[in-house]
């Protein structure tokens, strides 16, 4: 049976830094805040979390940069592997649906294996890639039946 998680959406400044303090190794392929300040919420289109007990455990955002709408999601290094990831992102995705944004796009590492099937498995597909990253992206043609 699968613990009652909730998913909050608000820019809580106090959340997020509990949220970074706990993440651990997952700081190692979300680096969103190693150049940022937590004045970048400000300008998120969301920012939730899924909570366990009042914990922060999962944590995604919709960034507008440049007029390109960017997906963040990051999972508590010791929550990883239950479905976090692809619940926050299925969050983000109906988010942007219903705000009819047409096109997201995100950057993942090519060695963040899981992350690479989780948003395949959302719809999302690679158009571009350097050294390091493969950036994807997700448009309304390519949606996945199942979100």
């Amino acid at each position: 049976m699968h613990k009652a998680l909730t998913i909050i959406s608000r820019k809580d400044k106090d959340v997020l830094d509990i949220f970074l303090s706990l993440a651990g190794r997952s700081l190692l392929s979300f680096r969103y805040y190693k150049t940022r300040t937590f004045a970048a919420t400000d300008k998120h289109l969301v920012t939730s979390f899924i909570m366990d007990n009042n914990i922060p455990v999962a944590y995604g955002h919709l960034d507008e940069e440049d007029n390109i709408i960017w997906l963040g999601v990051c999972v508590l290094e010791q929550h990883t592997g239950k479905g976090l990831g692809y619940r926050m992102t299925k969050h983000l995705i109906s988010y942007a649906e219903s705000k009819s944004i047409d096109e997201i796009k995100l950057s993942v590492d090519k060695d963040n294996v899981p992350a690479i099937k989780l948003y395949e498995k959302c719809g999302f597909l690679v158009f571009d890639e350097n050294q390091k990253s493969y950036f994807m992206k997700l448009t309304k043609n390519n949606i996945s039946e199942d979100l």
